[in-house]
């Protein structure tokens, strides 16, 4: 499939933790056979209230996109929060702008597809006055899911980290009208409770909703090794520690929330983690595989400014490659 792109290199130096404004970031369209997505300013899938996509799903595999949007219906929300000891509470993210929820300023986004292995991948970074953060997305054009690394490099101490990704899904917003869904943890095949595979898909890795006409369905999955717990929040919760709570509110037009528990992170040092959204026509067809050879890893420190610059030259070399610009 052919894939679009709309974006803007920007790179922002750091100076012992402090962020330099730089130019704005536009963001950048990927597109599979069973996927298209927007990679926003935020780091997040979407672009706010920005025409689609946001996530879209074409369960035939054909790249026909017409059936409407996961993600853009009512008020997007796909969101990443960070919560340690030091911060004072939670910063994160949220493809919203109207929620006025942007603690990370966005340093770089670069698009550099075919040249990792993957036929769709972006990677972006922000930033605040506590830690730097990437946001990874890739996929292939045959996948049915998009995997995502992120990685925490804190410029002192965070002490008891904790990460979560939370999304609002609106799969039958679109064609029915309709913003509630059937949502659950762990796999449940035919929603009674029970699961179906608790050795693969455990309540703390899989967390999924299923559109009630439809019957189409948006998860959150996990095997990092990293301890993490899955929830359901009826208020749109932004603490990752309400879904370490394993909190489930059921049914409804609630947000799906994946949160990880890092540990303590020294001054300079990173670690990743790998997750993925999972798109599926129905329940019984979500594929939860293991990620290939992604492992959850710890990092030695690395010096900001070179590490963003490397990053730029991939990020132009990336954008010199790329085929057709999208126009909003």
């Amino acid at each position: 499939m052919s894939k679009h792109l709309f974006c803007s290199l920007a790179v922002l130096l750091s100076v012992s933790g402090a962020a330099v404004a730089g130019p704005v970031i536009n963001p950048v369209i990927l597109e599979g056979n069973y996927i298209r997505t927007t990679i926003g300013q935020a780091g997040t899938l979407g672009d706010g209230y920005q025409p689609t996509p946001g996530l879209q799903y074409d369960a035939s595999g054909t790249g026909n996109f017409s059936g409407g949007d996961f993600l853009t219906p009512g008020s997007p929300w796909d969101y990443f929060m960070l919560k340690a000891d030091q911060t004072g509470g939670v910063t994160g993210n949220n493809n919203d702008p109207a929620a006025g929820m942007r603690a990370f300023r966005p340093m770089l986004l670069e698009d550099v597809s075919g040249l990792t292995g993957f036929d769709n991948h972006v990677r972006w970074i922000g930033a605040n006055e506590s830690a730097r953060l990437t946001n990874e997305y890739f996929f292939n054009d045959d996948d049915q899911r998009i995997q995502v690394r992120t990685t925490i490099t804190a410029y002192s101490r965070l002490d008891n980290l904790r990460f979560a990704r939370s999304i609002d899904p609106d799969q039958d917003a679109d064609s029915y009208g309709e913003d509630e869904t059937l949502n659950g943890r762990g796999y449940d095949a035919n929603h009674d409770g029970h699961y179906s595979d608790p050795g693969d898909a455990a309540p703390h890795n899989w967390v999924h909703s299923q559109g009630d006409y439809s019957g189409l369905v948006l998860g959150l999955f996990s095997d990092s090794s990293f301890a993490h717990n899955t929830g359901v929040s009826y208020d749109w919760e932004t603490d990752p520690d309400f879904f370490l709570a394993m909190n489930d509110d059921g049914d409804g037009d609630h947000t799906l929330g994946l949160a990880f528990s890092l540990g303590d992170l020294p001054g300079d040092a990173s670690l990743s983690f790998t997750y993925s959204y999972v798109l599926a026509s129905s329940l019984s067809t979500a594929g939860l595989p293991v990620e290939e050879g992604i492992h959850s890893r710890r990092s030695v420190p690395e010096p900001d400014t070179l590490a963003l610059l490397s990053l730029g030259v991939v990020g132009l070399g990336a954008i010199a490659r790329r085929r057709a610009r999208y126009n909003k």
